[in-house]
């Protein structure tokens, strides 16, 4: 008797229970003999990989080997019936950094803009949890373009009622082809008039369903409406948006936290009128859906603190309340990405005491709302609560990032082939950089020679400060050598940073040096790169020029990153295949 039942829950490992194993009879080929063998709880890794060295060990290793299953779970298989029933329902939303989102993708023209395709009207889902936008019918436009200018039209007198700056940077246009959006940039183009009362991510998508036809011109110009109380709801890509209607409970208590003076008044007005609805159980077809299915679960990106920059912004995705991800990207650091996220407060910022107290909150909350539905094992999860602790107190106190990997300068050796020819080359190359580098600090005393820059090593350094010694001359302005000091010294920082070895490690971070023709820039590279030198670091030079290359020393980008050469030769394109 087949017996189909319903649960409430995803099973996620399978235990094997009994193994199969199939040979011919040694006495008589024509005879197929079956053992089966029973396993213990297989789910178990340590029980798992017992029985696979018992295994391995036996007779039977070599011999075909099945799962000794019963007659229901064989008439499941042959009749493509699932062994699991539920009735969950999973939104799959892709938190990684925006350029590792598989369905997100642009070119660069040569002006150097961004340009992609536009998107049309009909939506399916996609494996990574982005939404595809294929073609649509010859009468209706790009939904881009109407969505965002049939808004401006209307609302001409009310800046509040249009999309926001960073809202029109993640509207993409170009070709007629397909295009595809990821949920997070879906969620930054949400509509304007439910933009500030649901903030978070994971709400969106929960609480909230959408259509799965893009609306024509004409539509969206009548849904939308001067009184907010009677606007429809339209997403950037022209979808209709309406409220799940299981989702009135949870809606109605994150409406009550809101405050009137944080938000505009056509969003406290629409709060007022959702507030009223729900409370007194009317029916609104305009904002609520009469859909009563299941509400769908959240299933973020697998991301763990030990990779620290990509946790990070998994935790401001997740947690933060923000328009858009821009809102949180553009910030000076780390620190203020995530008080712009509104994950600790702003004044809390240069005060100590409320910073340790806002970031024991917020390891409460990784805790609390993204451990839960991370795929790790009991053994693992004090390692991660300890690593997450260590990150969230650098950042917020040291403004750096821990490094839990071997340090850098240790790789590059271990990575490094000794062999004689690279041996060969690397010396000549170094001492081709030395004179490059003592060129141009011709006109400072107090260098450390030659000699003893070539036999500098990690172990036993050159020991000497070149903001000492390097002075202003008397052509140059205090401003000139003010800014010149300020540049070297960050650039010390960054290579005694790199030179650890041991201790507390951190990242270090690059440094640009930006400045006008003749400002000095090649000057403070050329400085410390010869400070690198005397701590014993392995220094390379280039430039796209070739000519400027062998002048300073080094090799040019095409010779170093094996890049070909051509006319055709694309600056980003040679970028990504180096």
């Amino acid at each position: 008797m087949l017996i189909a039942m319903q649960f409430d829950f995803l099973l996620t490992r399978m235990d094997k229970a009994n193994r199969c194993v199939l040979w011919a009879d040694a006495r008589d080929n024509a005879v197929l003999r079956a053992e089966h063998q029973f396993l213990h709880n297989t789910k178990i890794a340590t029980s798992s990989i017992n029985e696979k060295k018992a295994f391995d060990k036996s007779r039977q290793r070599n011999h075909p080997v099945g799962r000794y299953i019963g007659l229901p779970q064989m008439l499941h298989q042959l009749l493509g019936e699932s062994d699991i029933h539920t009735n969950l329902v999973f939104e799959e939303v892709c938190t990684r950094p925006f350029e590792y989102r598989s369905t997100t993708s642009f070119r660069l023209n040569r002006e150097g803009k961004p340009t992609s395709n536009k998107n049309q009207v009909t939506t399916e889902g996609t494996s990574d949890g982005s939404s595809t936008y294929g073609q649509g019918t010859s009468d209706t436009t790009s939904p881009v373009t109407d969505s965002y200018s049939l808004r401006k039209v209307k609302f001409t007198g009310n800046p509040a009622r249009q999309f926001t700056e960073n809202q029109k940077l993640l509207f993409r246009s170009g070709s007629s082809s397909a295009m595809a959006y990821d949920k997070v940039t879906l969620f930054g183009i949400r509509p304007v008039e439910i933009l500030q009362l649901f903030p978070r991510l994971r709400e969106y998508y929960e609480w909230f369903e959408f259509s799965k036809n893009v609306m024509k011109p004409n539509d969206i110009a009548n849904g939308l409406n001067e009184d907010v109380t009677k606007c429809m709801w339209i997403d950037g890509l022209g979808r209709r948006v309406k409220l799940r209607k299981r989702a009135r409970p949870y809606v109605a208590a994150s409406l009550r936290k809101i405050n009137e003076a944080h938000v505009h008044p056509h969003s406290w007005k629409l709060r007022c009128h959702l507030l009223y609805v729900i409370e007194n159980h009317q029916e609104e077809p305009l904002f609520i859906s009469n859909d009563d299915t299941r509400l769908p679960i959240c299933v973020f990106s697998r991301l763990s603190p030990n990779r620290s920059n990509d946790f990070l912004y998994h935790i401001m995705l997740v947690l933060g309340e923000y328009d858009t991800e821009y809102d949180f990207k553009v910030a000076s650091s780390m620190k203020h990405s995530l008080a712009k996220a509104k994950l600790i407060p702003f004044e809390a910022l240069e005060d100590d005491a409320k910073l340790a107290e806002a970031s024991t909150h917020l390891l409460k909350r990784v805790i609390e709302e993204i451990l839960p539905l991370q795929p790790v094992t009991m053994t693992k999860i004090d390692d991660f609560i300890v690593k997450a602790d260590e990150l969230l107190h650098s950042v917020l106190f040291e403004d750096s990032i821990p490094m839990t990997s071997l340090p850098s300068c240790i790789l590059s050796e271990l990575l490094n082939e000794k062999n004689e020819e690279m041996e060969r080359e690397w010396k000549h190359r170094r001492s081709a950089q030395l004179d490059s580098m003592m060129l141009g600090l011709k006109g400072v005393s107090g260098l450390p020679k030659k000699e003893d820059v070539l036999n500098a090593t990690k172990v036993s350094p050159i020991k000497w400060n070149p903001l000492e010694v390097i002075k202003q001359t008397e052509e140059q302005s205090d401003e000139s050598y003010n800014e010149q000091q300020f540049a070297l010294s960050l650039g010390i920082k960054a290579i005694d940073s790199y030179s650890r070895q041991f201790g507390k490690q951190r990242y270090a971070k690059g440094i640009l040096t930006n400045g006008a023709p003749g400002a000095g820039k090649t000057f403070i590279t050329q400085a410390e790169g010869f400070y690198g030198m005397t701590q014993g670091l392995k220094v390379m030079s280039s430039s796209l020029m070739a000519i400027r290359s062998t002048a300073i020393g080094g090799y040019h980008l095409h010779r170093l990153f094996q890049w070909p050469v051509g006319k055709r030769g694309n600056l980003y394109r040679l970028a990504e295949v180096s």
